[in-house]
């Protein structure tokens, strides 16, 4: 299985990379650049993995989008903004 960032090839390439979305402590939905596999979304807020599920972390919405939990929103305070990576499989 290769890892890369950027490119949107499909198959088993994992693909890893700052998802698009405003983090100022309201918005809570973000957008892969490319369709992910159910279920192979890993999101990782400030270096640390989140827990995937509705009572947890993060939800998947669509192949593309996913929201955070109402008490785990990214925010901006002063100059530091919470840092969101993702990684998975491409659909």
């Amino acid at each position: 299985m290769a890892i890369i960032k950027g490119g949107t090839l499909a198959g088993s390439v994992v693909k890893v990379e700052k998802p698009t979305g405003t983090i100022n402590g309201v918005n809570r939905v973000f957008t892969t650049s490319v369709g992910f596999v159910s279920g192979s979304l890993l999101v990782f807020l400030n270096g640390i993995a989140l827990t995937p599920g509705a009572s947890d972390d993060y939800v998947e919405l669509t192949s593309t989008t996913f929201e955070f939990s109402a008490s785990l929103i990214p925010t901006t305070e002063g100059t530091y903004t919470d840092k969101i990576l993702v990684q998975y499989q491409v659909s």
